[in-house]
């Protein structure tokens, strides 16, 4: 495996980091669909977005973390490939509850990977480099929101909602391969933490009382908080205002 230039490192991390809003807007114009399909309201289907969203956020706070002890590569690797499974799953569901399990299993398999390859940004670059790196991940994670629901509608018309999780099963799986003959491990194993739950409770204090990370994390809650509002209302507005 040969070391990956910095600009081909951002652009697979990248890659990855729109895994979360392809999971989250290409199955969104498919809602009819997949309500008539299962036989549910809009507001029961709208769960599978806060069952996905609340698994992306638990995950992140405990494979992070893991990804200090085991290394970037390795929970990368595992969480796309739990991704991919979750995503088939998804569809090839038969029922509402299945349905709505893998889109669980999807959230924690989608955040492990986005803490995992941001962290391997913090691995490689300095603190001054690193933030030009993630804004130029933001760069292109920012197309995602606004190419997936026109992804999504284009493979719902000419194939049905369920070549949606298949396309997010071929996209992971891209990703993987990425992954795997490019990305090397980027945290040296003298540098690997505790996953001991004390160790890792101990972090998240210290963390929680500094009053610079209070006020970012504000910053950015407002800012997702209004974002996953508008995506949560969107088919309801779409479908039932606009059409």
């Amino acid at each position: 495996m040969k070391p990956t230039p910095a600009k081909g490192l951002t652009i697979i991390i990248a890659m990855m980091s729109m895994i979360g809003p392809f999971t989250i807007d290409t199955y969104l114009p498919s809602f009819p669909a997949i309500e008539a399909e299962f036989g549910i309201s809009r507001s029961l289907l709208s769960q599978s977005l806060a069952f996905y969203l609340a698994a992306f956020a638990i995950s992140t706070l405990v494979l992070g973390p893991l990804s200090d002890r085991l290394g970037r590569r390795q929970v990368m690797l595992a969480t796309l490939l739990f991704y991919i499974a979750a995503s088939f799953g998804c569809a090839v569901a038969t029922d509402y509850n299945s349905f709505l399990l893998f889109r669980l299993l999807q959230g924690a398999a989608a955040g492990g990977g986005l803490v995992a390859g941001r962290a391997m940004i913090r691995d490689v670059y300095s603190p001054q480099d690193a933030q030009k790196a993630m804004s130029r991940v933001m760069m292109l994670f920012g197309l995602a929101p606004a190419i997936a629901p026109i992804i999504g509608g284009w493979l719902h018309d000419a194939f049905g909602w369920h070549s949606v999780f298949y396309f997010l099963v071929l996209y992971s799986a891209l990703v993987f391969v990425l992954v795997f003959i490019h990305l090397p491990e980027t945290l040296a194993s003298q540098l690997r933490q505790s996953f001991h739950p004390v160790n890792v409770a101990r972090v998240y204090g210290r963390t929680l009382v500094h009053r610079r990370f209070q006020s970012l994390v504000f910053m950015v809650a407002c800012y997702f908080g209004g974002m996953f509002l508008y995506i949560a209302g969107a088919p309801t507005v779409i479908f039932d205002f606009l059409q």
